[in-house]
């Protein structure tokens, strides 16, 4: 079976962006539960085949279509469901000697299995809920009906005998278990919608998919599929702290010792101004600071320098926890201005994804527009 180039391309060039620990999509924790769908086609590889990969763009392609739902346990590991359909197309033009054979295969397909999940972006690189790419892969193990015929692609007659042929029914409906293997690209489009590449790979364990039962063993059929997929159940981890700060009276309050009427008389100064009070106003600005996220992990990094060897901060790096997230962040500013620039300083020391974020009391807040003003 032929390599798939492109495929393969994209998933070497993702392995470098996936590298990226951190972006500015908001801090969410995904979802649970995950459901999508995908549109692709299809590639026959097994007896009535001997085209590469991109020879079959000629025309032995067949169209591909399923729908996933799939539960996520961790950040690592899901279990899943998949519900799959559409068509398979392959042609043999000549036999190993040269002799031409002119066959063609014409499937429908319908399968469905059950898979585990695992992603490799976290297991590797560590996990982040804003990662924008991961990688992840699937293993599983399913069930296959197919229907079509074995037919001469010169002639369009129907073949049951060829002397050169060992031939099964043609025409009638057949199944088999198979295991499906995927790798896939999660690209992140927002929180909880994401595009996905998969390419996949059946081994479907019978040789009679093709109606041709020859040298080549298990029947291999791949798919190449995109796709949208959505996970529900996300939960904010930032606090978004409002403070109000209530002005104290404009006048001062005169103190009256009531208990002194229990005795005598006493004359009350008709000078002292009535109490009033002003309209509490919101101070946007106060108690928050500005500083300089620098890595975020799922456990406690006990030596930051581990990850940043060469790199020279100018200020102490402070830890919060929440959320089961771990932030690192550095710097203490009272201007966005401020800690954009600083910002900048420690992407050019080479933490290509450092950004700025708010916090009030020590607790993660987002930053408004009103704050990038101050």
């Amino acid at each position: 079976m032929t390599f798939r180039p492109v495929f393969i391309f994209a998933l070497l060039f993702s392995t470098w962006i996936s590298l990226s620990a951190q972006n500015k999509i908001s801090d969410e924790q995904p979802g649970k539960w995950q459901i999508g769908g995908m549109l692709g086609y299809s590639q026959f590889f097994g007896d009535v085949s001997n085209k590469t990969y991109f020879q079959k763009f000629g025309g032995d392609l067949g169209f591909s279509i399923k729908a996933v739902a799939r539960y996520h346990y961790n950040e690592f590991f899901g279990l899943g469901f998949t519900i799959h359909g559409g068509g398979m197309n392959s042609t043999k033009n000549n036999y190993s000697d040269g002799t031409a054979a002119n066959l063609e295969i014409s499937d429908r397909i319908f399968n469905f299995d059950a898979h585990g999940y695992l992603n490799i972006s976290n297991l590797f690189w560590g996990s982040s809920s804003t990662r924008k790419v991961n990688i992840y892969s699937t293993l599983g193990l399913g069930f296959i009906n197919w229907n079509g015929a074995l037919t001469d692609a010169v002639t369009f007659d129907t073949v049951f005998i060829n002397n050169r042929l060992r031939v099964s029914d043609s025409g009638f409906n057949k199944s088999a278990a198979y295991i499906p293997l995927a790798l896939g690209l999660e690209f992140k489009l927002t929180n909880a919608l994401s595009l996905v590449i998969e390419e996949s790979i059946y081994n479907v364990l019978s040789d009679k998919v093709d109606f041709y039962k020859g040298g080549v063993g298990n029947d291999i059929i791949s798919f190449t599929t995109v796709g949208l997929s959505y996970r529900f159940g996300q939960k904010n981890i930032i606090k978004n702290t409002k403070h109000t700060t209530i002005a104290r009276p404009s006048e001062p309050v005169a103190v009256i010792d009531y208990d002194l009427f229990k005795t005598k008389q006493v004359q009350v100064n008709s000078n002292v101004p009535a109490l009033t009070v002003t309209e509490p106003k919101i101070n946007s600005f106060k108690a928050f600071e500005f500083r300089v996220q620098v890595l975020a992990k799922t456990s406690k990094v006990e030596n930051i320098k581990r990850y940043f060897p060469n790199v020279v901060f100018d200020y102490e790096i402070r830890e919060n926890s929440f959320g089961g997230i771990f932030r690192y962040s550095t710097g203490s500013f009272t201007t966005f201005k401020e800690a954009e620039a600083y910002s900048q300083t420690m992407r050019s020391r080479g933490i290509g994804d450092a950004f700025v974020v708010a916090y009030e009391n020590n607790i993660r807040i987002n930053i408004t527009a009103d704050m990038k003003k101050k």
